[in-house]
């Protein structure tokens, strides 16, 4: 299967549906349709601009897709999903992703190297996965991932603006996986920069948190997600009220609250990280 070069345009239905052992979907244009490409099997969808859908910008079903360097924006309606690899391993890679619901949705994929900004519920949301090294601003949610039995792994990616949120972690099914927030640069005005809930084992390092406003907290960790939590050799940077942490309902204002509370981030520092 391939598919190169094509310009789909105002279809109620998806442009280009297909299934393959082997194949490319490369350089086409999409827009006014419902949803731009749908694929299962090993196939790529690399180099597309898909605008103006109801449903799913490019959507990866099965283990083998890869979707990479696609431009997908301007979703139409509140539910729209720009790039969905949502089958237990399909990766997205290199994308720019804006203007939808939720940006991009995994399921046990990587998540690694996009470009994700204005995307009214989440930029990036998913289950049991890899996301690193992307730049993500200005969602509702920064990065909101569940876990039902393997790890969620976030790292290495650059997290600003966002309304509600950061990065937000947590589980379902009694889930006892090991959630990893590491070497993540975060700004976060009003909300948390990292919030962990029905988690068991949780592991915050290396990260530098700036927090602004009353409303502001670095670390939050609700009061059924203490267990096996370890957070420690985090930059911290709180200004205009915002605080280190919460912990059992109580916010530590600083470093020294936090610390006495939790027994974790002996070893991180507090301050202007580039002082």
């Amino acid at each position: 299967m391939s598919v190169s070069g094509s310009h789909f345009h105002h279809l109620s239905s998806t442009g280009v549906s297909g299934s393959a052992l082997s194949g490319s979907v490369t350089a086409n244009l999409f827009n006014n349709l419902s949803s731009g490409i749908y694929l299962s099997g090993q196939i790529e969808a690399a180099g597309n601009t898909v605008t103006d859908f109801s449903s799913i910008g490019i959507f990866g079903n099965s283990i083998g897709v890869v979707v990479r360097n696609n431009t997908v924006t301007r979703g139409t309606t509140s539910n729209t999903t720009g790039i969905d690899v949502w089958s237990g391993g399909g990766n997205a890679f290199g994308n720019t992703v804006s203007l939808t619901a939720t940006g991009i949705r995994t399921y046990g994929g990587i998540v690694a190297n996009n470009r994700v900004f204005g995307n009214s519920v989440a930029g990036i949301s998913g289950l049991n996965a890899v996301v690193r090294n992307n730049t993500i601003y200005s969602n509702g949610v920064g990065i909101d991932l569940t876990s039902n039995g393997p790890d969620n792994v976030v790292v290495g990616n650059l997290v600003y603006a966002n309304t509600s949120g950061g990065i937000r972690m947590s589980t379902n099914s009694g889930s006892t996986s090991l959630q990893v927030v590491e070497n993540n640069t975060i700004y976060q005005s009003g909300a948390a920069a990292v919030a962990v809930s029905q988690v068991q084992n949780t592991i915050i390092r290396n990260n530098i948190l700036w927090v602004d406003g009353a409303a502001g907290v670095a670390i939050s960790v609700a009061a059924d997600s203490q267990r096996g939590f370890i957070s420690n050799y985090n930059g911290v940077y709180l200004t205009g009220g915002g605080k280190f942490g919460q912990w059992q309902g109580i916010s530590a204002t600083g470093w020294c609250d936090w610390t006495f509370a939790t027994g974790g981030d002996r070893n991180s520092r507090t301050g202007n990280p580039l002082v």
